[in-house]
């Protein structure tokens, strides 16, 4: 018994070892312009139109918008940024990960204002 256990495990090991690790989707969208934002209750609470066309590289059925997950811990200050950006009309990369599950649209993830050169994720 001790024996099979033994290979069960070693087996077992082996297989979570070669199991292959999620893979982190998503893309910078680098020195884009603010057309508007969206808050409120209806589908995704926090929006971002993009001017001109927003890429989709999730693949999300939606993607004339951009969503900002509401559990967020950092939606506060994505969003301050991306408020100061549009305001005074300057460009804004943002980083795109996944669907949102209301309308099925490309979540924001980071934002990024001033100079982008060098930035990586």
């Amino acid at each position: 018994m001790k024996l099979f256990c033994r290979i069960y495990f070693v087996l077992l090991s082996w297989i979570v070892m070669a199991w292959p690790a999620p893979s982190f989707a998503g893309t910078w969208l680098w020195d884009q312009r603010i057309q508007y934002l969206y808050a409120g209750e209806a589908g995704a609470r926090y929006a971002v139109r993009l001017v001109g066309t927003t890429p989709n590289p999730g693949s999300c059925g939606a993607s004339f918008d951009l969503a900002i997950d509401p559990n967020n811990t950092k939606l506060k200050a994505m969003w301050a940024m991306l408020l100061s950006a549009y305001l005074a009309d300057k460009p804004v990369s943002i980083f795109l990960s996944g669907c949102e599950a209301v309308n099925n649209l490309p979540v924001i993830t980071d934002v990024t204002l001033g100079t982008t050169a060098g930035i990586t994720h």
